[in-house]
């Protein structure tokens, strides 16, 4: 997909960035919700795994509740300490921001609404730059995961690799994780999307999600690589055409119908449509033994 900014995407971009989530992050972030039942996940997947249901089994209400979000939200960043301490003031203009920004069946939030909230929780926690917005979306999430989606540099270069800007302000991905979680439940993909969910998605894919023979092939070339500067050799490794990645593409997705396949080979080996069609109905007469189906 066309590098794009958030607020410019359109339902056919949409439905493309649901297709590579579930294709590329669902099963990766299945594996660790299977491994953390069984007590087998390490590190710091399994600290977001056993602290999230701690984090957000209440429902806070009060001054006391809102230092302990901030306190959660702190402990899945880097940094280890709050910016500051909120005052009660404070603290009840976050409060009265929320009652306007939650969403009820009868109005959705909008986007000013959502602004004010934006700026009264960043003034409550000391974040003194507004185009920092991470630790904000922590917090609101943590007060209220039904409220607010989270955002790190993770889902950042997700959208990169899903041919989107990283977007300029909170407000603008928040109404973005909306359209996605809407446009999923409309074509009943991706059971149970939510913010939650969309967050581990978006994460695991921007850590790097990918098949097997993809992560071969790199640990290959990398090994390729290594061995060259320790020998010294100048020569460079014969270039990865686009054939050999429609190749891998279409072993990858043996038995799946061939619109999956082309729109597969548009999206990774950066083929047009055209040359999509032409490429899978080539590998399919030479009879590959992983092609797609229809």
């Amino acid at each position: 997909m066309k590098r794009r900014t958030i607020t410019t995407l359109k339902a056919a971009d949409i439905d493309s960035i649901l297709d590579r989530l579930e294709q590329d992050a669902k099963p990766r972030v299945a594996e660790l919700h299977r491994k953390a039942k069984a007590g087998e996940l390490t590190g710091t997947d399994a600290w977001y795994q056993a602290s999230y249901g701690v984090f957000t089994v209440q429902k806070p209400r009060d001054f006391q509740d809102f230092i302990r979000v901030i306190a959660y939200a702190y402990s899945w960043l880097p940094t280890n300490k709050p910016a500051a301490c909120p005052t009660m003031q404070q603290f009840e203009a976050f409060v009265g921001a929320v009652r306007k920004v939650k969403p009820s069946r009868a109005n959705e939030p909008g986007r000013r609404g959502r602004q004010e909230l934006v700026e009264k929780t960043r003034i409550a926690i000391g974040v003194a730059d507004r185009s920092r917005f991470i630790t904000v979306s922590k917090v609101l999430h943590f007060w209220d995961p039904t409220l607010a989606p989270m955002f790190d540099v993770w889902v950042g270069r997700a959208l990169k690799k899903l041919g989107v800007d990283t977007p300029k302000s909170y407000v603008a991905y928040w109404l973005f994780a909306d359209c996605v979680i809407k446009r999923g439940r409309k074509r009943e993909l991706l059971k149970g999307l939510n913010y939650r969910l969309l967050d581990e998605l978006l994460f695991q894919l921007g850590k790097g999600v990918s098949g097997p023979e993809k992560t071969k092939a790199r640990s290959r070339r990398i090994k390729t690589a290594r061995g060259q500067r320790t020998t010294g050799s100048t020569s460079s490794p014969p270039p990865v055409t686009k054939m050999d990645l429609a190749r891998q593409i279409y072993a990858e997705l043996k038995g799946q119908p061939s619109a999956v396949v082309r729109k597969a080979f548009e999206r990774r080996a950066g083929l047009t449509p055209n040359g999509a069609n032409t490429y899978y109905y080539k590998l399919l007469a030479a009879g590959d033994s992983a092609g797609g189906g229809r």
